[in-house]
């Protein structure tokens, strides 16, 4: 699980003042609008953002971080297969190694990274939610913009799978996808309950 004890931030238009959650292991899907701190709030549960008052404890803060957004992570000349492999070493977890049903063909993943379209770029970092290694916390935050239906449906799958395990808080943001089985927290209730102040309107 992760804690939030007594974080102050004031960033750009937020001002947050002493806020206390703790996110269980569990699936949990943010809502809100663009702009509302989902993203904010995102980074400071990750520990990516420092320039905080107050302290972020991961009781599994030994294991790797999964955080994927609506940018692809890859390089460039590289096959998406390839950029799977060495994403995964960067991360250090295990290579995931059923991921053919992920991808149309094994013509996909022979593609190279800036040939593919902005899905398949995607799937770099999505593949690695079906690695064997256990995570610390795994955020998705727009991650699957772009993705065909199937892929997000076993995407979907995958997520009720690993919150079964019950190894990790994952938090999941999608503007247009909907986790039935995931605990929903509303932002602007969110803000308002832990009292952060939105500066501009």
């Amino acid at each position: 699980m992760i804690k939030l004890k007594n974080i102050t931030k004031h960033f750009q238009s937020f001002s947050i003042q002493s806020l206390n959650y703790t996110f269980e292991n569990k699936l949990y899907q943010l809502q809100g609008d663009n702009g509302s701190g989902k993203s904010v709030l995102l980074k400071i549960i990750a520990g990516l953002d420092r320039n905080i008052k107050g302290e972020v404890v991961n009781t599994k803060k030994k294991y790797p971080i999964l955080f994927l957004t609506d940018t692809g992570i890859g390089l460039p000349y590289v096959t998406i297969n390839d950029n799977i492999k060495i994403s995964a070493k960067i991360l250090g977890v295990d290579c995931p190694k059923n991921i053919t049903n992920f991808f149309s063909s094994k013509e996909q993943l022979r593609t190279a990274y800036h040939l593919a379209s902005v899905g398949m770029q995607h799937k770099v970092g999505l593949s690695l939610l079906f690695s064997e290694t256990d995570y610390g916390l795994i955020v998705l935050d727009e991650a699957l913009n772009g993705i065909d239906s199937r892929s997000s449906e076993l995407i979907v799958e995958q997520l009720n799978f690993l919150t079964t395990k019950h190894s990790c808080p994952i938090l999941f943001v999608s503007h247009y996808l909907d986790l039935p089985n995931a605990t929903k927290i509303n932002i602007k209730d969110f803000l308002e309950v832990n009292k952060w102040k939105r500066l501009i309107n």
